[in-house]
């Protein structure tokens, strides 16, 4: 069975940024998909439409806190 597409009314960077602020202040361990798609007025459902699952969405904030570290040492590094 196909997927339906994503709900658009949110923005995957939404998601990210609300995900890693929920995953900061709860813990990995606590938080469910649910917890996060409640941060940013979604449901669990519509969540699983931009990330597969939990670990997907851990990578995409890890990935996301990595960039912007590196945005902010670039300049150091020139």
């Amino acid at each position: 069975m196909a997927r339906k597409p994503a709900d658009q009314s949110v923005h995957p960077d939404d998601i990210i940024l609300a995900a890693a602020d929920v995953l900061q202040h709860n813990g990995y361990d606590t938080v469910t998909m649910k917890d996060i798609a409640a941060a940013v007025n979604l449901t669990a459902a519509s969540l699983y439409h931009h990330f597969r699952n939990k670990d997907e969405l851990l990578l995409a904030v890890l990935e996301r806190g990595l960039e912007y570290a590196i945005a902010l040492l670039e300049p150091i590094a020139e």
